[in-house]
C-alpha cells in the first residue's frame, strides 16, 4: 500500500505503485508498513538535508544505506492522536542505565536511535504546519504504540508488513483453498470427481514446496479449529487434563469408523488394549502440539488464535495472590511496596512472556516423554499426525528468563499460583531469595500452576507455565 504524508482526512492511499499521486506531483507516495503486534502505521524514509530545506525521500524498506553517506535512513510514524509520549518509562528497560543519582538515563549506543517530532508536507519537507509525527532514525528498534521490542538483526519485513507482506507460497495457498471452498461449498453443477485443482510449474523443487506449504497449512487450520470446537462442545472451558481428549473427539477420531482410524492409524485394524494404546499417543501428540502453537511470533503470516483474539488466557486466583500479604513478605522492597493493582500488572507481563517462551511446566512438554512420544508415533501413527517430520521438538526449559516490554492482546490466561511465586522471587537486588538461596531471576521450573483460556475480551495478554484450561467469555467484547 501507497500513501501520502498527510491527515487521514485529506491523504490519497493506492495500492499500485507510483512516485506521486496521479495528476499532482507536488503529492509524494510512499511505502506503507504496519507493526506486527499491533498495527501501527510506520513510513520508510530516506532523510537528507537539500538546498530546500530537510526532507523525508520515499525508500524500499530494506534499503538500510545510500549511496551518499549524508542520506540516512530512518522511519516517520504519523501521530496526529498523541500516541508517542517522548518520556523514559516509555523505552525499553534494554535502552536504559542508571546514573549514580540513580534516575535513568538513554544508554549512549541508543542516543542515535531516539525518536524525535517534527512535521511534514506531503512532499516529505519539513514544515511548521506540516503533519505532526515521530522520527525514528536508523532501523526499527520497537514499536512506539505497543511498545514490542526487536533485535537489530535481521530483516525490517520481519518486524514491519506491509498490506500484502505474504509470500508466494502463502498466496497460492490462499487462492488454492478459496477456489477449493467455492468448489465444494457452492458449485452444484460440477460432479464430485469433477472438483478438483491441477497445478502446473516447471521446476520440481517449487511443486515439493507448494505441496509442503499446503499440507502444513491445512494441518494448522484443522488442528486450530479442533481447538475451538472442543472449547465450545465443552461448554466454554477445558482444563489441561481435558484439552487433548476434546480436541482428539473435535477431530472425529473417537468414531468406531476403521476409514477415521485409517486417517491417524498405520494399522487402522488393530483391536482392544492395542487400539487404545494408539488413540492415546494420539492425544497426547494432540496435547503437545496445541502448546507449540501457542509459542510466539512463530507464523508472521498465520498467526496462531491467540493473536488473533479467538483464545483468551487468565491467571485464576491471581486476584488473591497479589493481595495476600504473607506471600509477598519476603518480596524485594519495591514489591514490597507496591499495589496489588502493580504486581498484579507484573505477574500478567511476566508470565506472558514465559508462557508464550515455551517456560511450561507441563507433561506435553517433558523432554522425556516427548521422546517417547517421537518413538511410539513412529511406529503407530501416519503421518502427518506423528513427530517424525518434526526433528526438533520444543520442551520446557528450565533456563532463566528476563522480560522486556509486553504488549496487550485479545487474551488472558488465568492460573492458580499461590505457590507459584514463594519459592523463587524476581530480584532486583543481591537479596538472598526466600530459603537464603540468591536468585538473578525466577526460574521457570520452580513455578507451577493452573491456568485457563477464555475467547477474545479486551484485556492484557497473561501467561505461565502450567496445566491449562481453554475456555469462551461469558461476555465477548470486541478486539
Amino acid at each position: 500500500m501507497y500513501g501520502t504524508l498527510e491527515p487521514e482526512d485529506k491523504r490519497y492511499l493506492s495500492l499500485e505503485g507510483s512516485q506521486f499521486v496521479p495528476g499532482d506531483r507536488a503529492r509524494r507516495l510512499y511505502s506503507l508498513h504496519f507493526c506486527r503486534e499491533c498495527g501501527q502505521e510506520y513510513v520508510p524514509v530516506w532523510d537528507e538535508n537539500t538546498s530546500g530545506g530537510r526532507i523525508f525521500s520515499p525508500r524500499s524498506i530494506e534499503e538500510r544505506n545510500h549511496d551518499d553517506e549524508d542520506i540516512k535512513s530512518g522511519y516517520f510514524m504519523p501521530d496526529t492522536t498523541g500516541v508517542w509520549e517522548d518520556t523514559l518509562d516509555r523505552y525499553p528497560e534494554t535502552w536504559l542505565e542508571r546514573r549514580q543519582n540513580g534516575d535513568f538515563k538513554l544508554k549512549s549506543n541508543y542516543k542515535k536511535r531516539q525518536p524525535y517530532h517534527v512535521r511534514v508536507n506531503a512532499e516529505g519537507t519539513h514544515t511548521a504546519d506540516g503533519t505532526p509525527g515521530w522520527y525514528i532514525p536508523g532501523s526499527f528498534g520497537f514499536c512506539l504504540r505497543c511498545g514490542v521490542v526487536h533485535h537489530t538483526a535481521g530483516k525490517e519485513s520481519l518486524r514491519l508488513t506491509g498490506l500484502s507482506g505474504e509470500g508466494r507460497s502463502s498466496a497460492t495457498t490462499m487462492l488454492t483453498l478459496s477456489a477449493l471452498r467455492y468448489l465444494y461449498e457452492e458449485d452444484e453443477q460440477l460432479k464430485a470427481e469433477a472438483k478438483k485443482v491441477l497445478g502446473f510449474t516447471d521446476n520440481r523443487q517449487d511443486a515439493a514446496l507448494q505441496v509442503g506449504h499446503f499440507n502444513d497449512f491445512l494441518q494448522v487450520l484443522l488442528q486450530r479449529a479442533a481447538l475451538l470446537t472442543a472449547v465450545q462442545k465443552g461448554g466454554g472451558s477445558l482444563t489441561e487434563a481435558e484439552v487433548s481428549d476434546a480436541v482428539f473427539k473435535a477431530l472425529g477420531f473417537d468414531r468406531d469408523d476403521p476409514g477415521v482410524r485409517a486417517e491417524y492409524m498405520q494399522d487402522p485394524d488393530v483391536k482392544g488394549n492395542a487400539r487404545r494404546q494408539v488413540q492415546d499417543i494420539m492425544r497426547a501428540i494432540l496435547g503437545y502440539r496445541v502448546y507449540y502453537d501457542l509459542r510466539r511470533g512463530w507464523r508472521f503470516n498465520n498467526p496462531n488464535l491467540e493473536q488473533l483474539g479467538l483464545v483468551h488466557i487468565e491467571y485464576q486466583d491471581l486476584d488473591e495472590l497479589v493481595a495476600d500479604k504473607d506471600s509477598w513478605a519476603d518480596a524485594p522492597l519495591i514489591l514490597l511496596a507496591a499495589s496489588p493493582e502493580v504486581r498484579k500488572r507484573l505477574l500478567i507481563k511476566l508470565f506472558d512472556a514465559m508462557r508464550q517462551g515455551l517456560c511450561l511446566a507441563s507433561r506435553y512438554l517433558d523432554r522425556t516423554e516427548l521422546d517417547r512420544l517421537k518413538t511410539s508415533s513412529y511406529a503407530n501413527l501416519r503421518e502427518p499426525w506423528g513427530l517424525r517430520r518434526m526433528k526438533r521438538l520444543s520442551h520446557r526449559t528450565g533456563s532463566s528468563l528476563s522480560a522486556s516490554h509486553g504488549t496487550k492482546t485479545d487474551a488472558t490466561l488465568t492460573t492458580s499460583c499461590r505457590a507459584a511465586l514463594a519459592p523463587s522471587w524476581v530480584k532486583t537486588s543481591k537479596r538472598p531469595a526466600p530459603g537464603g538461596k540468591p536468585m538473578a531471576a525466577i526460574t521457570p521450573m520452580q513455578t507451577k500452576s493452573r491456568t485457563s483460556i477464555t475467547r477474545k475480551s479486551s484485556v492484557p495478554c497473561l501467561g505461565l507455565p502450567s496445566p491449562m484450561v481453554w475456555s469462551w467469555p461469558k461476555k465477548p467484547n470486541s478486539a
